[in-house]
């Protein structure tokens, strides 16, 4: 429930999703429940996996890429420039930094923007500097520009909440809401997955 408790908004409301996973095992294994939820709500989604097994021994192919960087690059520009449906893109906290490196400097070519929700499965197993390293990044997501991107949902999943984490939370950016089953009102439209 807790992992796809952010598909169901995701595919319903259009929007453009990257979800990170600590393990490639687990993005492979996700993968499948996604695809499998999204055919159950009888919705579409261009669901894309990143890993850099993926990346070196596909995409840099497909993308003519030298560099992971470039084939990253070039996969996102594709998902994005193509169809209207909505994008997700499920890889690890590495490929994320790899990711947001490219999307600092370069703004994604076509009309459509980025990413518009970013969720980070599994969140009480990264270390201190994996947490602070993907607050950081989300939250200077949030403040960039909506001429790179449009990221204005940042979703944690925890089974274990930190109260060190809520912390942080309160000083970054965007606003944050502890989501449990006592949660009643939220800005995006969570119904759905609570029925």
């Amino acid at each position: 429930g807790k992992t796809l408790s952010w598909v169901v908004p995701a595919v319903t409301q259009n929007i453009n999703t990257i979800a990170l996973y600590p393990t490639n095992a687990l993005v492979t294994d996700q993968e499948r429940n996604i695809r499998d939820e999204v055919t159950a709500l009888g919705e579409t989604a261009r669901i894309e996996v990143v890993t850099s097994n993926r990346l070196e021994s596909e995409l840099q192919d497909k993308y003519d890429a030298e560099t992971n960087g470039e084939a990253l690059r070039g996969l996102v520009t594709d998902m994005f420039s193509t169809g209207e449906e909505p994008c997700i893109l499920l890889t690890n906290p590495d490929t994320f930094v790899l990711l947001r490196r490219r999307m600092y400097h370069e703004r994604i070519p076509g009309g459509r923007k980025a990413f518009e929700m970013g969720v980070v499965d599994e969140f009480h197993r990264a270390s201190r500097k994996e947490k602070n390293t993907l607050l950081f990044l989300l939250d200077e997501m949030y403040d960039t520009s909506t001429q790179r991107n449009k990221l204005d949902k940042i979703v944690l999943l925890s089974a274990t909440p930190d109260s060190h984490v809520k912390q942080r939370l309160d000083s970054m950016t965007p606003p944050w809401y502890d989501v449990n089953a006592n949660t009643e009102s939220l800005p995006i439209d969570y119904n759905a997955v609570q029925q």
